[in-house]
């Protein structure tokens, strides 16, 4: 199987391959195949970056009942973070396309949440430059199936609460 065959059996709209290529190309394989004038996955990867915050807010503040603003912050931090984007890199493993270095491969690249993050954010910066936001939200409804869903009120990190606790408490210091 190959990313076109997924995109395809997932209805997803593209048109240029060397884009979709290029969001699976890490940085050490151009390094290693510098006249084939390829391309490495940084830049769609900052592309990738914004519609997925612009997803996961979107998502968050058409939530039942209402959110606070305080919760979907802490929601989208966890949505959107290394941790989960690794999870979805594997969970339809997208990993399997990475192009990647010998010297990366060596080193267990295919499989690093750093490295297959950045890879889903380029992924998703491809499909939104190849075509459009609603296409590229179509993809990112496939990829966070139930995520936000799972979510519950638990969710939270400790800075937050903390913060939260501080702010919460009348009591004046002297």
């Amino acid at each position: 199987m190959s990313i076109y065959d997924f995109l395809d059996e997932n209805g997803i709209v593209y048109h240029d391959k060397t884009l979709i290529y290029q969001a699976f190309t890490h940085s050490s394989y151009v390094n290693e195949h510098k006249k084939d004038n390829s391309h490495d996955n940084e830049r769609l990867e900052f592309m990738g970056d914004a519609v997925l915050q612009i997803y996961s807010a979107k998502c968050l503040y058409n939530i039942e009942p209402p959110l606070k603003e305080g919760l979907m912050s802490t929601r989208r931090a966890n949505l959107v973070c290394e941790k989960t984007l690794a999870e979805i890199a594997r969970e339809f493993e997208l990993n399997s396309f990475l192009k990647r270095g010998q010297g990366e491969e060596r080193n267990g690249g295919r499989d690093k949440d750093s490295i297959i993050a950045d890879m889903v954010e380029a992924f998703i910066g491809a499909i939104y430059l190849d075509t459009d936001i609603d296409n590229s939200f179509k993809l990112l409804d496939i990829l966070y199936t139930d995520r936000f869903e799972m979510m519950d009120e638990k969710t939270f990190d400790y800075k937050t609460r903390l913060q939260e606790y501080v702010q919460a408490d009348s009591r004046k210091s002297i």
